[in-house]
């Protein structure tokens, strides 16, 4: 047997040997959120073609897609015949990783309409809108793949190794890794942690082979106000977002800010989104939000899994506080653009019934909703800057009140204040 395989297959039998109990119920509705929020999610199918489009540029691919993509529509021999290469090395996206714990939605017998209809909008696996959100969120990786194993095998490197280093060059899920990492990505601890442990490696080794590119991958971003480390002034530009937007130095291995500015029209991208492996902005452990299960947990306990907030009125019914929890649940962990996030907030807009607000307390219009959905969002940078103001006065009023009475002190509060509150109106 080969080593890559033992090792897999001992890798797997550790985790289901110490999980047997809940692999049949619990991991599998784990990875069951996991599809609905990742390949039930066409805003994710974007980032994620963003993504590998930035790997594509480290790893020297660029031509080589366009190269593939042009065989593809204007070759059907030279594509099939390149197809026929890579399956027979095994060419896969591994999505079957992410989905292994789901049963197929698939039936001989003649279904009642209304529940196909509810299959097509829940996307489930087996209907036609599933299976083409499948296929799409798969091709979105194995395009890049397919680039990778073309590039190298017309560089004279054998099918077998192109193959294999094609599959390392952008995530796979099938390769080995530690079991502790894996039990805490399918408990949904720590979801899709085994895809930024994969990634900040494989993105790591990718800008140590390729510095050149990184340092030129770099000034594109600085050109375009997405760089953290080369111009604009994260400070500033921190005053305008709210707290959990901001971007810091060190967020991710390439340095992108966590939302990057659309001009100065208080529009923001969320530029972080579109790189692969680990935020290291996000690795406080003090802020850790435990994940799908915490999620849960937060949900049963009436608050919101974000923001904390109450979900529902103190003097609310029994049953309507059982009704806001499920609609909560459902809008996190349901397919967003029908039963979850936004299918809601459209629905809700729509027939006036308890229509979305920010969190200022605003209508959202139609256009905020699904900028949303994209990852594009517009922050009141007036409101951001004045609620950080009034947080500001209420500590240096406590640090007034705890210095007594310290003239020196106070006086060095006051001027600390002063200092403070002229960088936040400035930016």
């Amino acid at each position: 047997m080969p080593t890559e395989v033992y090792n897999a297959l001992m890798s797997a039998n550790i985790v289901k040997r110490d999980m047997s109990a809940l692999s049949r119920n619990y991991l599998a509705l784990i990875d069951h959120i996991k599809v609905n929020v990742t390949v039930k999610n066409p805003a994710t199918h974007l980032y994620n073609i963003g993504s590998n489009m930035l790997l594509s540029f480290l790893h020297g691919d660029t031509r080589a897609l366009y190269q593939v993509m042009k065989i593809r529509m204007t070759n059907r021999e030279a594509w099939s015949n390149l197809m026929g290469r890579a399956n027979k090395q095994g060419f896969n996206s591994q999505l079957d990783y992410l989905e292994g714990g789901l049963k197929q939605f698939e039936s001989e017998k003649k279904e009642p309409i209304i529940l196909r209809i509810l299959k097509e909008t829940y996307f489930a696996k087996g209907s036609k809108t599933g299976n083409f959100l499948r296929n799409a969120y798969d091709w979105g990786d194995k395009i890049f793949k397919l680039a990778h194993f073309y590039r190298l095998t017309r560089e004279g490197v054998d099918d077998v190794a192109a193959m294999r280093l094609a599959q390392k060059s952008y995530v796979d899920y099938s390769t080995p890794m530690p079991a502790g990492i894996r039990a805490l990505d399918k408990s949904g601890l720590v979801p899709f942690l085994h895809y930024q442990y994969k990634a900040t490696l494989m993105v790591l080794k990718t800008i140590l082979k390729h510095p050149v590119r990184f340092a030129i991958l770099q000034g594109a971003m600085a050109g375009l106000g997405a760089s953290a480390w080369l111009g604009g002034n994260n400070e500033k530009e921190n005053y305008q977002k709210p707290e959990w937007a901001k971007s810091k130095i060190l967020d991710n291995v390439l340095g992108i800010k966590s939302w990057s500015p659309v001009g100065n029209t208080g529009w923001f991208w969320n530029s972080g989104r579109l790189i692969p492996g680990i935020r290291f902005g996000d690795m406080d452990f003090s802020n850790w939000s435990g994940g799908f299960l915490g999620g849960f947990l937060s949900i049963a306990k009436g608050q919101n899994p974000l923001s904390g907030h109450p979900i529902a009125k103190e003097d609310d019914t029994a049953i309507q506080h059982i009704g806001k929890r499920l609609i909560e649940a459902a809008q996190a962990y349901l397919p967003a653009l029908t039963y979850g996030r936004y299918g809601q907030r459209l629905f809700s807009k729509s027939t006036k019934l308890n229509p979305r607000n920010d969190e200022f307390g605003d209508e959202m219009d139609y256009s905020q909703i699904f900028l949303q959905g994209l990852g594009v969002r517009h922050f009141n940078t007036q409101k951001e800057k004045d609620k950080k103001i009034n947080k500001l006065k209420n500590e240096t009023q406590k640090e007034l009140k705890k210095a007594g009475n310290n003239t020196i002190l106070k006086n060095k509060i006051k001027q600390e204040y002063k200092f403070k509150i002229e960088k936040i109106k400035k930016s």
